[in-house]
């Protein structure tokens, strides 16, 4: 259920289906969420995702990106992860905000919860999309 106006969509985190072949275009959405998944993605993968985020999202629009923080509590609640090749690779808050930043976003705030660090990014408005 959508407040009055809202709508949802979902597609693949490195091609949303919107864009000059789909009905809604690029610039469209006000905000957009990745939680967990892209920093599965490597290096060049997380990079071309949170570019895709960017080419969606109006200037001004949100994305918020969360992902795993390999910090004490996922070491006891899973202590098996690294079984998972999982240990270290989540990266440190600077790649995410040098990404973040690359792709034409402002971190405008981030932080930690247990297993997960988190940043809020908006969109800039030199980033409009043609």
């Amino acid at each position: 259920m959508y407040a009055a106006g809202a709508g949802g969509t979902s597609g693949t985190i490195s091609g949303v289906p919107f864009g000059s072949t789909f009905l809604i275009s690029c610039a469209s959405f006000d905000a957009a969420v990745s939680s967990f998944a892209i920093d599965h993605l490597g290096k060049k993968g997380s990079q071309k995702s949170i570019a895709e985020m960017a080419r969606v999202l109006r200037p001004g629009g949100q994305f918020l990106l969360m992902v795993l923080n390999t910090d004490g509590y996922v070491k006891f609640a899973y202590p098996l992860i690294h079984f998972h090749m999982y240990y270290g690779h989540g990266g440190s808050a600077e790649r995410w905000r040098t990404a973040l930043a690359a792709a034409g976003f402002d971190v405008v705030e981030q932080g930690t919860q247990p297993a997960t660090q988190y940043f809020l990014a908006e969109k800039r408005a030199d980033r409009a999309e043609k």
